[in-house]
């Protein structure tokens, strides 16, 4: 399904960055990582905005080797609208009744970001994720040693 050609673009898709080549969206600075057939089904999206896809097109290009039910592209819609309509604030897929899905929301490709933001914002990310888990730590250690000094207390 993949070209390799588009496949190394960027998109803007509103003010959500999608780097198809590495199923990553990068959300108000933060990278978040995606299913491949997630990426799939929002990168053909992407491809085709100017016209509604058929559902039966998208499971002819994503599934073309295997048969799924519904809920897999159901599912994959779903996710693509949870994770982009939250910075939108809006649709962002249009549900075209007995018809397919059409991307609403303005995508243009740009420059591939910088190479060192993903590993600044990974880096950042870790670091404050590292922070919460330093800070449970001790306040687990902190009260398993009040309850010790309680006990010889008494």
């Amino acid at each position: 399904m993949k070209n390799n050609s588009t496949i190394k673009k960027t998109y803007l898709v509103g003010n959500v960055t999608v780097l198809p080549a590495s199923n990553e969206l990068i959300i108000d600075g933060s990278v978040t990582q995606i299913e491949d057939k997630v990426m799939q089904v929002l990168f053909y999206l992407i491809r085709k905005h100017h016209r509604i896809v058929s559902r039966e097109e998208l499971f002819e290009v994503i599934w073309s080797e295997v048969i799924v039910s519904d809920d897999s592209l159901n599912r994959c819609i779903s996710i693509i609208r949870k994770l982009l309509q939250e910075q939108e604030h809006g649709k962002v897929i249009r549900t075209v009744r007995n018809k397919g899905y059409q991307l609403i929301c303005p995508a243009t490709p740009i420059s591939s970001p910088k190479p060192g933001i993903n590993k600044s914002l990974t880096v950042k990310n870790s670091s404050k994720k590292l922070k919460y888990f330093v800070s449970g730590i001790l306040t687990t250690v902190l009260m398993i040693l009040l309850i010790i000094a309680s006990y010889c207390v008494i």
